[in-house]
């Protein structure tokens, strides 16, 4: 569950991007050009894992939206249709001019990020020692 949680900013990001995206600045230097035009890419993987991935989940809300009875679907704005197709469209169009990516190590990375890291309790209590005593000491109760 913590590793789905520590994964939604990375997926709101992607929709974020793909949804709305920005323009690559015109005074950006022409060696930073194609780590621009990656970015979004980039964010997609991280987000989903692959492309494919992230293109199945938006056609799964496309269809579900659709699906939905009539009266169900007035009462939810016609925005959320129209965002999820900007972003299925923008998807489509990164897919096609594609630069391969090495999905792999973007994976890995984002999982190693997710780790859980030591808790701080339990590195304070390693990193102090305590006197032996005849009982073993109480967290909170200094002798």
């Amino acid at each position: 569950m913590a590793t789905r949680e520590s994964q939604l900013p990375a997926l709101h990001d992607a929709l974020g991007r793909l949804a709305h995206p920005t323009e690559t600045p015109r005074n950006l230097p022409e060696e930073l050009l194609p780590v621009a035009a990656t970015q979004t890419e980039r964010r997609i993987i991280e987000g989903f894992g692959t492309l494919d991935r992230a293109a199945q989940f938006l056609d799964g809300q496309l269809s579900y939206h659709l699906q939905r009875p009539a009266p169900a679907r007035r009462r939810t704005t016609s925005t959320d249709a129209e965002l999820l197709t900007t972003a299925r469209t923008a998807l489509t169009r990164i897919t096609a001019a594609t630069v391969p990516l090495d999905e792999e190590y973007i994976r890995t990375r984002l999982q190693a990020m997710a780790r859980p890291g030591p808790s701080a309790p339990a590195a304070h209590h390693e990193t102090h020692s305590h006197t032996p005593g005849p009982h073993p000491p109480t967290p909170g109760i200094h002798r």
